[in-house]
């Protein structure tokens, strides 16, 4: 019943350990079965499977998604039966429900022969979901476990450079402090059943597996946490490499080779190959200069906040242009003049509007239900007929019944063209098929200076066009910010109806605040003069921060060495120069994507391994084989994911590694 899911666990392609894109064509293919029956070769998989603590949000996010295949007692065996049909000796999961994790994932994991490595690593907020690790249990032993917060570097005194940053960063230190992420980082030995070739390269294993803060503006939190989850993983293996694990029937001459240890480190880094986290484990570097700590640099919590937003609407009287001092606070006008962190706020706004108003007019999420009252002039009660009401007042109603402008496309439509500057009005037609300015760079590579975003910037998930944008990770995404946001074919159409909708004769008539085809014109400029106004700021701070930085190179390069490769240094504003010593290699080699859902798509998820033998303690893994991207006709055949042949938004990845003898 799922023949792309079964394909692709069980018809693996050859890793290249550079990560270069290769074509399935020039590669070939090989079943599991051709594989090298090597016992140096681990399997590994990680895998977001999608908590069902927010499945209150899915309505919004994939509507799309039926409400029988979003039943955990149907869609979790499904993500059971990947993990089944991969046969992994190492499984690395994401976003499990404490719930599910006791009554679901143990159970049905030691059925199959595995054993948790270590406990389920849970958010500190009030979401009740985290990471966890599973391993074979005749293949490997769990020697410790522990759960690291990546709120700050923890105990950890040689991370004093980066914790002395962020104490100089308020907004970042407000930031970190309501973040709820933690990392779990598990040691493991091999077993040994004593067959001569059983695991003769075979070394000991630290796992590092994480879920990482997801906003598209918090750039600068995932380079920290990528950073303090490597730091974490590396000193567990330092610390396993010189405890001496003897089994019985252990030669001792082989316990000095049994000293080197291998790194995995894996997960949900909601971070694109471009952006900064990505980019310092891949590469082992990151300047001071980066573009992604200038962008970071002007976020703020709660700064895009939809409930925020809306109960402004629903307090305000009447409808007026902001006070000199509301325009300060956002930013100054539609220009983008004014103070940089607020303009930001702004483009997040709009761009999270644009997606709301677009998606909505593509017929991909319901219209709002709410139904205006009847004004006292006429007794009409449709809230869509513009000739007789006031769009202030249609979305101040909309507002007061719990709607915001990321759930619903009146609120959505009218906090646009607040922030644009353009005319009162409660509909934004005509951008289903209009980009978001700057969203058709998303190829662009990450050394051009217009790559650099800003509030929102070119690709999707800095746009606030990301799935997670609307799901959140704070008590503010509680079930209570949804309105009655419905996913089925039969309920949106009947709630469409109860509006009154009928997108031909709103574009066409243009009255009383009805946006025109001259709207997408006024919104595209508008939203393009603020960004462009704020990329220059961006740019002046990262420019700032490179001259500074090229100025302390043999400094840093002294520090450098003196850490043993963990520099980090604290230069300009707002960046701080880190390398690490690590040489991290994608094991599933660069897909396209690995998260697919309505609005977005991009690689997210990562297993990467340590291919120095040159590493402190280290020992050197390299990618074999990884499972292949599904055809995008499966992903797409009922929109996107999750569907009912792949139960989470996000692909189990899965890889083969081998130990590399010294």
């Amino acid at each position: 019943p799922r023949p792309d899911a079964f394909k692709r666990m069980v018809t693996f392609v050859p890793s290249s350990i550079s990560s270069q894109r290769v074509s399935s064509d020039e590669r070939g293919s090989r079943t599991s079965d051709e594989l090298p029956d090597d016992a140096s070769v681990v399997r590994i998989m990680t895998y977001n499977v999608l908590a069902d603590a927010y499945s209150h949000t899915w309505a919004s996010l994939y509507p799309y998604y039926s409400a029988a295949n979003a039943d955990p007692h149907a869609r979790l065996p499904l993500a059971m039966q990947d993990v089944l049909l991969a046969d992994p000796e190492i499984v690395a999961l994401q976003e499990v429900d404490r719930k599910w994790y006791g009554e679901f994932w143990v159970p049905q994991m030691r059925a199959a022969g595995y054993v948790p490595a270590g406990p389920l690593a849970e958010k500190t907020g009030l979401t009740r979901e985290g990471c966890c690790v599973f391993v074979k249990a005749d293949a490997w032993r769990v020697v410790d476990a522990a759960v690291v917060s990546l709120k700050d570097p923890g105990p950890m005194p040689e991370e004093e450079a980066t914790a002395a940053f962020v104490r100089t960063q308020p907004h970042l230190r407000e930031a970190l402090a309501k973040i709820s992420t933690v990392g779990l980082v598990v040691a493991l030995e091999p077993r040994r059943s004593g067959a001569e070739n059983d695991t003769s390269a075979r070394r000991p294993l630290v796992v590092a597996n994480a879920h990482l803060f997801f906003h598209p503006g918090a750039t600068h939190v995932r380079a920290l946490q990528t950073r303090w989850l490597l730091r974490h993983a590396q000193k567990t293996r330092e610390a396993h490499a010189r405890v001496e694990t003897r089994d019985e029937d252990e030669d001792e001459d082989d316990d000095a080779t049994r000293r080197t240890v291998g790194l995995v480190v894996c997960g949900d880094f909601n971070a694109e190959p471009f952006d900064a986290a990505a980019r310092f484990a891949a590469e082992g570097a990151l300047s001071a200069g980066d573009p992604d700590w200038a962008l970071g640099s002007v976020f703020r919590w709660g700064g895009t906040s939809s409930r925020a937003a809306a109960a402004e609407l629903a307090s305000m009287s009447e409808y007026g242009a902001p006070s000199e001092s509301a325009e300060r606070d956002e930013g100054g006008d539609a220009s983008g003049d004014g103070d940089p962190a607020a303009t930001h706020q702004k483009l997040g706004r709009m761009a999270a509007c644009w997606r709301a108003c677009g998606e909505t007019e593509r017929g991909e999420r319901a219209r709002c239900a709410v139904i205006t009252p009847p004004s006292d002039s006429d007794g009409t009660n449709d809230t869509h007929d513009q000739h007789e009401r006031d769009p202030f007042v249609i979305a101040r109603h909309h507002a007061r019944n719990g709607c915001t402008f990321k759930t619903c496309d009146v609120v959505a439509a009218w906090t646009f063209r607040r922030d644009a500057g353009m005319p009162p009005g409660v509909r934004l037609a005509g951008v289903a098929n209009a980009p978001w300015p700057g969203a058709e760079l998303r190829a662009t590579p990450a050394t051009d200076p217009d790559s650099e975003g800003g509030g929102g910037g070119e690709p999707a998930r800095r746009l606030g066009m990301g799935p997670e944008w609307a799901r959140g990770d704070n008590p503010a995404s509680a079930p209570g910010e949804m309105c009655d946001a419905v996913g089925d074919d039969a309920t949106r159409s009947a709630s469409n109806g109860a509006c009154g909708v009928d997108f031909k004769k709103d574009f066409e008539r243009g009255a009383g605040g009805v946006a025109t085809a001259s709207d997408v014109a006024a919104a595209t400029s508008a939203a393009r003069k603020a960004l462009d106004s704020h990329r220059a700021v961006l740019r002046s701070v990262s420019s700032t921060a490179l001259a500074l930085e090229r100025e302390a190179m043999v400094e840093l390069d002294r520090a450098n060495a003196e850490s043993g490769g963990w520099v980090a240094s604290s230069i300009g504003a707002s960046g701080v120069h880190m390398r690490h010593p690590l040489c991290l290699s994608s094991a599933c080699g660069d897909p396209e994507w690995t998260n697919f859902v309505g609005g977005f798509r991009g690689a997210l998820d990562y297993v990467w391994c340590d291919t120095s033998n040159d590493t402190p303690f280290g020992a050197a893994i390299i990618p074999v084989a990884h499972a292949p991207m599904p055809p995008l006709e499966a992903v797409t055949r009922q929109t996107a994911l999750p569907n009912d042949e792949f139960p989470s938004d996000h692909l189990p990845m899965v890889a083969d590694v081998r130990f590399v003898k010294r």
